[in-house]
């Protein structure tokens, strides 16, 4: 529950700023590094996974309802890639719901997986790259 309000209380910072930090290059290629991720957990190829993220380094974490009980799991790097490619589907579906660069070299981006899960990544442009840092996501409710 923590995480989620910490989650929330983001989100009301993030949407009170000014988007004028992004370009239309920026939210280009925000959106091709994930549907990377997004393509990369569809085929569950992991190496496409990795090259979304920052240094292919990943901190997942998630607020999953587990025998009736909410619980926060965490998962980092090779566990996390490998749950994550564990389980390919091309069935799947996802959009991203919303986009807010924040900073010149920061985004929160929103995104709609499946219709089951509420992804929220955190991203950071480097040497003009933008790459995930982060990803933490919820059950659609």
């Amino acid at each position: 529950m923590k995480l989620f309000k910490m989650l929330i209380m983001s989100l009301l910072v993030l949407s009170s700023l000014p988007a004028s930090a992004a370009s239309n290059s920026d939210i280009k290629a925000i959106n091709k590094v994930v549907k990377q991720y997004f393509e990369g957990v569809r085929k569950g190829d992991e190496a496409l996974l990795k090259r979304a993220f920052y240094n292919q380094n990943m901190n997942m974490k998630a607020l999953l309802t587990i025998d009736g009980k909410e619980q926060l799991l965490s998962l980092a790097d090779a566990e996390a890639f490998a749950d994550l490619a564990k389980r390919p589907d091309a069935s799947y579906t996802g959009k991203v719901l919303s986009i807010n660069v924040y900073q010149p070299n920061a985004a929160f981006v929103l995104f709609d997986f499946n219709d089951m899960f509420i992804d929220g990544f955190q991203l950071l442009k480097q040497a003009g790259k933008w790459k995930i840092l982060n990803k933490t996501f919820v059950e659609k409710k």
